[in-house]
């Protein structure tokens, strides 16, 4: 196989698989580099604003997938949306009062705020084993080691939006109509995990946190306004906001 050959091949998989290789429209995806002690939802709760100005719309999504670097440091994506200045601005503030080094993808290079560059081509793609971390624990973990919103989370809030695919496309929708949206500190983020009910609706997880009630109050009116079911977790079971309820054990948990 010819190195032109080999490259364009290269070139194709990276441009697929990692977030930001290929530019969106009205969506950017920043990377921050993990700090060896926290989950990244964990890390992601502590970069979102307390006291940045407020984002008057949008979101952002933290991503299953990470890059190993050369030099052995992790990254993890998140792409956010909406209103581009202001969550560009809540990272780079975030960043410097967290100490916390961030990096975007330029062309072929992730290129990192303390000044590093690395060829995309050298760093390494990871992504969760869950099937692994689900033998060790004999059935279907989440983040925290339980399926999202089993197990209250102090200061965090967990709902389900209901999706016609597993990927989840419809989590912009929620707050998408919001402008300027009641939630004015804190995020709203996917769990990587969605659940299949009995009857075969597709439920994904997101959590969101500081202005609770707000966010809750945005994708309440967001999930009404485009005729999208919610639920939660109460108990061991599984409440679905048009009247179904499931046994949670009856739902079956993936994790992307």
């Amino acid at each position: 196989m010819s190195n032109e050959l080999e490259k364009s091949i290269a070139k194709a998989i990276i441009e697929k698989t990692i977030p930001g290789a290929v530019p969106v429209k009205g969506k950017e995806v920043v990377y921050f580099c993990d700090d060896g002690h926290r989950s990244k939802h964990e890390q992601f709760r502590a970069i979102a604003p307390y006291k940045a100005p407020p984002v008057q719309h949008g979101g952002a999504v933290v991503h299953d997938c990470s890059l190993a670097l050369p030099d052995g440091s992790i990254f993890h994506a998140v792409e956010y949306y909406g209103d581009l200045a202001g969550w560009r601005k809540i990272f780079e503030e975030a960043s410097a009062r967290l100490k916390t080094t961030l990096a975007r993808i330029d062309g072929d290079n992730l290129v990192v705020s303390d000044g590093k560059a690395f060829a995309l081509s050298d760093c390494l793609l990871e992504r969760p084993i869950h099937s692994e971390l689900e033998k060790i624990h004999g059935g279907p973990v989440g983040f925290d080691g339980t399926i999202p919103g089993a197990v209250p989370v102090e200061g965090v809030e967990i709902a389900y939006f209901c999706d016609g695919s597993a990927e989840g496309e419809r989590f912009n929708d929620l707050t998408s109509h919001s402008n300027p949206r009641h939630a004015q500190r804190g995020a709203m983020y996917t769990y990587g995990c969605h659940l299949t009910l009995p009857d075969g609706s597709i439920f994904h997880a997101i959590g969101y946190h500081i202005d609770i009630a707000d966010w809750r109050l945005d994708i309440e009116e967001g999930a009404a306004e485009q005729k999208i079911a919610l639920a939660r977790i109460d108990g061991d079971k599984f409440v679905v906001s048009d009247g179904r309820v499931f046994a949670l054990s009856d739902c079956t948990a993936k994790f992307d």
